[in-house]
Parts: C-alpha cells; sequence; structure tokens
C-alpha cells in the first residue's frame, strides 16, 4: 500500500496531535495546548492562534526543532510533519514580528487591565485607548 506521508488511523482521518505553543516573551515559561491533525500545516496552527490570542498569522513567526536555533521560522506551507513533529507532546515557539523589547508579550496583554489592545502586523500597542 502507498504511502500518502499523511498519519492516518484506520477510519482515514488524521491523527489528533497534542501540541504545545509557548510566547517566547513570556517569563513564566507558559504553554498554550493546540490539537490538531497530522497533516495540519503551520498556517493552520498561526489561523488557531490568531482566533484564541487575537493576533494576526502575518504577525506570528513559529519556530521548531532545528530551524529554532539556526533562527528560521516554519514556512506556511508545511505541514507539521514537514517540520519533524511526529508525536503529540511537542513545543513551537512563538514570537511576535515588531515585538521588541519594549512591547508585552501576548500573555501580559491579555492579563493586564489595558481597556482597549490594537494588535497590527507591524507592532504591538497597549496603551489605553480613550
Amino acid at each position: 500500500m502507498a504511502s500518502t506521508g499523511r498519519a492516518r488511523d484506520l477510519n482515514g482521518r488524521g491523527a489528533d496531535l497534542k501540541l504545545f505553543v509557548r510566547d517566547v516573551r513570556d517569563r513564566q515559561g507558559r504553554k498554550r495546548p493546540i490539537t490538531l491533525k497530522s497533516w495540519s500545516t503551520i498556517q493552520d496552527i498561526k489561523n488557531l492562534l490568531q482566533q484564541s490570542l487575537h493576533v494576526p498569522s502575518s504577525a506570528q513567526l513559529l519556530y521548531f526543532g532545528p530551524l529554532m536555533t539556526s533562527g528560521v521560522e516554519l514556512p506556511n506551507h508545511w505541514t507539521v510533519q514537514d517540520a519533524g513533529i511526529h508525536r503529540s507532546g511537542e513545543t513551537i515557539l512563538l514570537d511576535i514580528k515588531g515585538a521588541g523589547d519594549r512591547s508585552a508579550s501576548i500573555t501580559s496583554l491579555q492579563s493586564s487591565a489595558v481597556s482597549d489592545v490594537c494588535v497590527s502586523s507591524s507592532m504591538i500597542d497597549s496603551t489605553e485607548k480613550p
């Protein structure tokens, strides 16, 4: 039987993977669990994060494995298997474009008492709006 390169269970559906995403700017190192199919793409992960974190996928940089140490982000068209993620429990690192040392992490933005948070692909603005 020919292999499609994608893990499938007996019913033909992709196997579920439970991964964790850690914001590199979160000083407490908290990880957010996500569940996806083994054939999901990096863009699929970014779309999930956009829904839950309200950060545009275009502003998200995701890293894993050897690419993490080389500073090269995971390409959007890669599947999680292309990235070398073959089992549950792995952690993907998240960074936000334009979020320099002066900017807050996603976690601190969500937990702060800021009345309005504006997020764009070029910067994070956590100033209160009138």
